[in-house]
């Protein structure tokens, strides 16, 4: 599985930072493209801040959280030496959003959802919460399978 969740983790990074670049050169300074009839659009965003800009005063702050998670994401799969699916998707998303903030200062967020009054995000951004999910999930699981045995 190491292997696979590391082909994963690569996977989400490499199309995160593809569609970040796409985004900064197509969509920048242009209009907003409305996708599948207008369910959400893509639109060019500079996030200083985490989700919903939140800490958006605080980039500093934020490259080092990050930093530190990341890093100890790292030394954990190092240490114990596997890469559980969940912790593959939030370190391709800790790493993609943490590439922008040391390259830009900023995260490129670009995806728009019109159906509901939601943030603009990006492939990072889904990935941390599918990665979150799926550790949840895993928790979940673990715990009913403890108080079965």
């Amino acid at each position: 599985m190491l292997i696979i969740n590391s082909l994963i983790l690569v996977i989400v990074l490499v199309s995160d930072q593809l569609t970040k670049n796409w985004a900064e050169t197509q969509l920048q300074g242009s209009e907003p493209i409305p996708v599948l009839n207008n369910l959400f659009e893509l639109h060019y965003s500079q996030n200083t801040g985490m989700a919903f800009s939140f800490l958006d005063d605080k980039p500093q702050f934020l490259l080092v959280l990050v930093s530190v998670i990341v890093i100890s994401l790292i030394y954990y799969i190092f240490k114990e030496k596997k890469l559980d699916l969940g912790i593959a998707f939030i370190l391709a998303g800790g790493l993609g959003n943490l590439l922008d903030r040391l390259v830009h200062g900023y995260v490129i967020d670009f995806i728009n959802p019109l159906f509901m009054d939601f943030a603009i995000f990006n492939i990072s951004d889904i990935a941390l919460n599918i990665g979150m999910a799926l550790l949840i999930f895993q928790w979940l699981t673990k715990e009913k399978r403890v108080q079965n045995d």
